[in-house]
């Protein structure tokens, strides 16, 4: 069994498709597709299995795939091991962050990170919905809610945003809501993006308020820009220390009965927490959080 072949079979599994997984790897599709049946040889078991969905994964290949990812991961850290006499964080931090973060914060983030640690590269990704798993190559990768990837993992909480109703004003005034069963009766945007149940806004007491919303999508953006446009009332995470929502001119809809804390947390891979890599990713992590988001809900150990 080679690591390659590994990083072949979780590539079109994360992928879902041998042509995707080839422009990602940079790999040919007869490559991939190679080291698969060579693997499935080897185990004597299908892993893959194509459908008209895209190639899925069998239940044996699923189980395979959480060794997998582990020793990936493993063998990364050991092929980046260093010792570093001054402990200064360098070479390349693998981060992984969720669609809509807004470019400013990101932008002052990564100039924190780069100005900080001269010596360090940051390889900055987006991902799109609930985030299932960490592809190997990832060093930290940032989520929203408390739904934290099947696996070994490491997490902490960075901050507590506010996931609420907003709409413009007049958009309310158009559309009067006085207790949450209005919405119901009304046009409702939701965002997806932290793996909540969808039609199920929270609130701050009692059961979720069923709704059927006119427009989902995993981008807060796309959701914003709507409300803002005057298409609805919607669901969305807003936080000042984030900067998210500032200056959109939204106003909370019934914020004494609807909303709830959303958690913005960070995940590590587990494997490897105690190699200097991974502490190098904890500690700009943990100084990237004091620096740019006040009121740390969990210190970063």
């Amino acid at each position: 069994m080679e690591l390659d072949q590994l990083r072949a079979f979780i590539a079109v599994l994360d992928h879902g498709s041998l042509s995707v997984a080839a422009e990602a790897t940079r790999l040919s599709r007869a490559t991939l597709r190679a080291r698969v049946a060579e693997l499935e040889e080897e185990l004597a078991t299908t892993l893959l299995v194509r459908t008209h969905r895209g190639t899925l994964p069998t239940d044996d290949g699923l189980a395979f795939a959480e060794g997998a990812r582990v020793l990936l991961q493993q063998a990364r850290a050991l092929a980046q091991f260093r010792t570093a006499a001054d402990d200064t964080p360098r070479g390349e931090l693998d981060l992984l962050v969720p669609l809509g973060l807004p470019p400013a914060f990101l932008q002052r983030a990564q100039q924190f990170m780069l100005h900080r640690y001269p010596e360090l590269r940051v390889h900055l990704t987006h991902y799109a919905g609930p985030l299932l798993a960490l592809p190997a190559s990832v060093d930290v990768a940032l989520m929203w809610g408390d739904g934290v990837p099947a696996g070994p993992y490491r997490t902490f909480v960075l901050r507590r945003a506010r996931l609420g109703v907003w709409a413009h004003p007049a958009w309310l005034r158009d559309h009067p809501v006085a207790a949450p069963s209005d919405l119901a009766d009304q046009a409702t945007l939701e965002w997806t993006g932290a793996g909540l149940a969808s039609g199920a806004w929270p609130r701050v007491e009692g059961p979720p308020l069923a709704l059927t919303p006119r427009l989902r999508s995993d981008d807060p953006t796309v959701v914003r820009r709507m409300a803002v446009a005057g298409e609805g009332a919607a669901l969305l995470p807003r936080d000042e220390a984030l900067e998210i929502g500032a200056g959109d001119g939204l106003v909370p809809v019934l914020p004494d009965a609807l909303g709830a804390p959303l958690a913005f947390r960070a995940v590590l891979p587990e494997p490897t927490a105690k190699t200097p890599r991974t502490r190098m990713a904890t500690r700009v992590l943990r100084e990237l959080t004091e620096g740019l988001l006040p009121e740390v809900t969990e210190q970063i150990p």
